[in-house]
């Protein structure tokens, strides 16, 4: 029994790590295809003035200092695209778009990769194949067409990749153990590539201070005479808010306000929740009521674990924390464009970030579908 054990793990480990390769290559290469056939290596918009005067030039002449690297752009802080672009300039000797593209190309397959890594183990056996379709399909779309041509919008696919690293450390780490500090440091990096990336530390804040509240209720309605043990997982639940909180203040002392954009804002209500309900409803972005059907899994998964009060397990806190991200960043698009979007369709270099909220829904249907035969059909529709 013990050979037959030595001999089934290592397979299972190696098929999980053979689907990872097989999907990031999937998406790199389809993500390669399009800017081969679609990208341009003529710089275009903010990456003249970002990128030639901002950056490349006053490397060569030696006026670039640290603090050139932390200057607002616009309404963000674009610190890890400039480090980026910066090295590849110092290596390849030359400005080459191309190779920011494909850096691009890269940030997104491999927060796929990551995702299908995550949920693997908890994904029903059977349905493997079908959560690696799924992202496949979902991460291959060109809905973010703009990002994907535009070398310059590395900081999205930065922000998304630490965003998703962040809530896996911060929510299925052990606090302040070796997983949870690389969170950590995720969402403190995660400040420093769009305006945005603030929002990760917002949602392990909210995700964690839920966890905490719903453990002091079961604690109480247990009336366990074991108090020493109580204390000793409250405290470093509470430990935990605290190092986020301080994430939280750093992101919102590090924001920066563009006056020019000002007109873009929301001016009322029904600005905001036309934007913000397309956005649900992607990739029905022309919808503002299929938002209903397409978070259903979320809005059901998430009311159960409301109605049970208890404290939600490791997963099911990160499956919460990316729906909570992507509706925090459809809020974010919806108030600061809100007025400026055509027929209120947020554009395509918006919408990245929202994958991982329908990359969570999706995981829900697939659970959902191994648990009740009736919901095979749904989940294959």
């Amino acid at each position: 029994m013990k050979a037959d054990r030595t001999t089934i793990a290592p397979e299972k480990e190696i098929n999980s790590k053979r689907a990872a390769l097989a999907l990031f290559a999937f998406i790199f290469f389809a993500r390669a295809w399009l800017i081969k056939v679609w990208g341009s290596p003529v710089p275009f918009l903010d990456q003249w003035d970002a990128e030639a005067l901002g950056l490349f030039r006053p490397w060569l002449d030696g006026t670039l200092r640290w603090s050139d690297l932390f200057a607002p752009h616009n309404e963000h802080r674009i610190v890890l695209t400039r480090l980026a672009d910066l090295a590849l300039f110092i290596v390849d000797g030359n400005w080459n778009p191309w190779w920011q593209l494909l850096l691009n190309a890269t940030l997104h397959a491999a927060t796929a990769t990551i995702l299908l890594s995550l949920f693997w183990k908890e994904t029903p056996r059977h349905f493997r194949p079908l959560w690696l379709l799924g992202l496949a399909l979902l991460f291959i779309a060109l809905a973010g067409w703009q990002n994907a041509l535009w070398g310059f919008q590395s900081q999205v696919y930065f922000c998304s990749l630490l965003s998703v690293l962040a809530l896996a450390g911060l929510l299925l780490g052990q606090p302040f153990k070796r997983n949870w500090w690389l969170g950590w440091t995720a969402a403190l990096l995660a400040l420093f590539t769009v305006g945005s990336g603030l929002l990760a530390a917002a949602t392990a804040l909210l995700i964690s201070a839920h966890v905490l509240i719903t453990t002091l209720i079961a604690q109480r309605s247990s009336h366990s005479p074991k108090r020493e043990q109580e204390r000793r997982t409250i405290t470093p639940i509470t430990f935990t808010l605290f190092a986020i909180f301080a994430l939280v203040v750093a992101g919102w002392a590090l924001r920066v306000e563009a006056p020019h954009h000002a007109t873009l804002r929301a001016h009322s209500v029904t600005q905001f929740s036309a934007v913000f309900f397309r956005c649900l409803s992607w990739p029905w972005v022309d919808s503002d009521w299929l938002w209903l059907v397409l978070q259903a899994p979320l809005l059901w998964f998430t009311a159960k674990i409301i109605w049970r009060r208890s404290p939600p397990q490791t997963v099911e806190k990160f499956i919460l924390g990316l729906g909570l991200l992507a509706m925090l960043h459809a809020a974010a698009v919806a108030y600061s464009r809100g007025a400026g979007l055509l027929d209120a369709r947020p554009l395509s270099r918006y919408q990245d970030p929202l994958l991982l909220g329908v990359a969570a829904n999706f995981f829900l249907l697939l659970k959902f579908a191994a648990q009740h035969r009736t919901g095979r059909i749904a989940a294959l529709c």
